[in-house]
């Protein structure tokens, strides 16, 4: 008998309430065909049932190469059962293996508004740290940022950084300008939009400012304990006699509340190093250092700036 009329047999079992005949019959055509898609369905439902997840997660893994159309069916039911316990260490189990379906199963958790802590579980327990797409280590240490979960954050982002690049990490990360490897929050957002433009490049932060209003060019997210600080940056113009202001400034958070401000008004063309002493207060669980700029009453031609670096250091 071929596998087609087993399986037709099983399931005509199935619906006369006959599981033991129907297991038997649907499991020997799945034998003899392994790429039988409805034999798979048959038994990742009934794994459902029984909440045995590492069978449903093996076999909504195999329909997702023998049946990549089901792939979105599949992530579905994924982002259902990852809802209980029992069922994450075979997801993160799964996930080790680089699966095809893994990006639209975090899209599916993404959409369902799963905790974001819930999701650096399942990766940190499958220990794919470079097997997660930038995109997706970006979004999920961005949105533990922004929930004010900044220790978790920092924590999902480091765990996600290449090991050459841990040995890099500093109170700013980046401040060479060396365009390190790594994505939001700990590292540069280059801001920019219709009235700059921003780049790293050359070991350098270059920025092209021609708006006509204030607005914030580049900035990355700090975790600096209290204690007093200097914040030191090395920049010039590439003419004289500019008078935009471009300002680094510390922002404490959450209170959003700026408690520095270094002016740089009038770069000269050969480069200078600016500095300033501040105070990290007691309450200020993490900081944003930004660069912003200002345009001067007379600013026809904008202006442009080049960053070799900007650093931030305790003061005892």
């Amino acid at each position: 008998m071929g596998s087609d009329a087993l399986l037709s047999a099983g399931l005509f079992a199935a619906s006369k309430n006959d599981g033991v005949r129907a297991r038997v019959l649907v499991g020997e055509a799945l034998r003899r065909d392994p790429r039988s898609a409805t034999a798979r369905l048959y038994f990742m439902d009934h794994a459902m049932r029984d909440h045995r997840y590492s069978e449903v997660v093996s076999q909504g893994d195999r329909l997702t190469y023998i049946r990549p159309s089901l792939t979105p069916l599949i992530t579905q039911i994924f982002a259902q059962i990852v809802t209980d316990p029992a069922a994450r260490p075979a997801l993160a189990a799964g996930l080790t293996n680089k699966p095809l379906w893994q990006g639209s199963f975090f899209a599916q958790l993404r959409l369902r508004g799963v905790d974001p802590r819930l999701t650096f579980q399942l990766l940190n327990d499958s220990s794919r740290r470079d097997d997660v797409t930038l995109s997706e280590q970006d979004q999920l240490a961005y949105n533990l940022f922004t929930k004010g979960d900044y220790d978790r954050a920092y924590l999902a982002w480091l765990n996600f950084l290449p090991s050459d690049a841990i040995k890099k990490v500093s109170p700013v990360y980046d401040s060479g300008f060396d365009g390190l490897p790594g994505g939001r929050p700990f590292n540069w957002q280059l801001l920019g939009g219709a009235g700059a433009a921003v780049t790293i490049e050359d070991g350098s932060l270059s920025v092209d400012y021609f708006g006509r209003a204030p607005m914030r060019l580049a900035q990355e997210s700090l975790l600096l304990p209290a204690g007093r600080y200097r914040l030191a940056t090395t920049a010039n113009a590439t003419r004289e006699n500019v008078d935009g202001i471009l300002t680094w400034q510390v922002i404490c958070l959450p209170a959003n509340k700026v408690i520095i401000d270094l002016d740089l008004n009038k770069l000269p063309v050969r480069s200078a190093t600016f500095a300033t002493a501040f105070v990290v207060p007691d309450g200020c669980a993490a900081q944003i250092l930004a660069l912003s700029g200002s345009p001067s009453t007379d600013f026809s031609n904008g202006f442009k700036a080049n960053f070799e670096a900007v650093h931030i250091d305790h003061v005892p």
